[in-house]
């Protein structure tokens, strides 16, 4: 068995489309999800530093038990919880692939961008 980890906002349209990129990106048969809500701002705003420690935790559950092979990050089109342009969700997403590549230095960090239509464009 073999796993990513893939950081995501909780909106469930989101999901499918982004097990569905993980595992093909990284070869892999499972996806660890960890989600919050608009996961993109609260990474580079620093928005509420347990649910940053948050997410660091999930994902390193996910190193050490799955043994996790990459990490993506990904934002959303229509995002409730950071209603910003796509422009600004797609350097949020970049500045949240250098943090967490600055964490997790051993790991393949990448972003994505999950458009209006479910479509996952890396960036």
């Amino acid at each position: 068995m073999s796993f990513a980890t893939a950081v995501n906002c909780i909106d469930g349209r989101t999901q499918e489309p982004l097990i569905a990129f993980v595992k093909s990106k990284f070869n892999v048969d499972y996806v660890d999800m960890i989600t919050e809500p608009g996961v993109d701002l609260v990474l580079t705003e620093n928005k509420g530093s347990m649910t940053v420690d948050s997410i660091v935790q999930g994902i390193k559950v996910s190193i050490e038990a799955h043994q996790s092979e990459g990490i993506c990050i990904a934002g959303h089109a229509n995002c409730a919880a950071n209603p910003t342009s796509d422009e600004k969700h797609h350097e949020q997403i970049k500045k949240s692939v250098q943090i967490l590549s600055k964490l997790f230095k051993d790991l393949t960090v990448v972003g994505v961008w999950i458009d209006s239509e479910r479509v996952v464009h890396q960036l």
